[in-house]
């Protein structure tokens, strides 16, 4: 489940003419309004009439963006396995939705941390991988995966083993990182991988 907001018509119309490939003078023609008017949209001076929102809505319901995000929701809600989907907000994940077997097995989110930042919530171990993904760039789309070993705990529940990071570009600006857990114990981890770094963390770039 995404967790709805406050629809931003600047970045809405924006996002828009980058998907469709218009100018500010393209899209007036389209809508009917001066390129003046679309401006001052964009620019958040007025919101759009209640007519081009709804349609604003509609077209951007069938853009790409959006049907990526619902396919990266279905991709989380029917896997088998224990996996996340992560928002990103301010440079910084926030849980979006998480597998059925999540809940159950991982155990370290619960669904009342749906839209909430992940900060520190599942330990300073995994604090700390979040802090050196955004370093290297995971949630501005700069590498392509990264794989890792590490424990998160929380309220006396640890959950340990690999974790595969992979960003997904939504829309211009905007990112999301589905996280893959697979239970494992850090000798099986290095067997299968090296030693590698404190968390065998290995990043992949484009």
């Amino acid at each position: 489940m995404i967790i709805e907001t406050e629809i931003d018509w600047p970045a809405k119309l924006k996002e828009l003419r980058y998907l469709e490939n218009l100018k500010q003078e393209a899209l007036a023609a389209i809508l009917g309004y001066s390129q003046g008017a679309v401006s001052q949209w964009e620019r958040g001076v007025r919101p759009p009439p209640l007519e081009i929102q709804d349609w604003l809505r509609k077209k951007l319901q069938a853009s790409p963006s959006n049907r990526l995000r619902r396919s990266l929701e279905r991709t989380i809600q029917t896997t088998n396995g224990c996996a996340g989907l992560f928002a990103i907000r301010d440079d910084r994940p926030v849980l979006a939705d998480a597998s059925p077997r999540s809940w159950t097995d991982f155990r370290i989110f619960t669904r009342d941390d749906i839209g909430e930042f992940i900060g520190d919530k599942a330990g300073e171990e995994t604090a700390a991988v979040h802090r050196r993904l955004a370093r290297h760039g995971m949630f501005k789309g700069e590498i392509e995966s990264v794989r890792s070993f590490h424990a998160s705990r929380r309220n006396g529940v640890e959950a340990q083993g690999l974790m595969h990071y992979v960003p997904f570009r939504t829309n211009h600006k905007d990112w999301m990182v589905i996280a893959q857990h697979e239970p494992m114990t850090r000798p099986d981890f290095e067997a299968r991988y090296g030693t590698g770094d404190t968390f065998g963390m290995e990043v992949s770039a484009w």
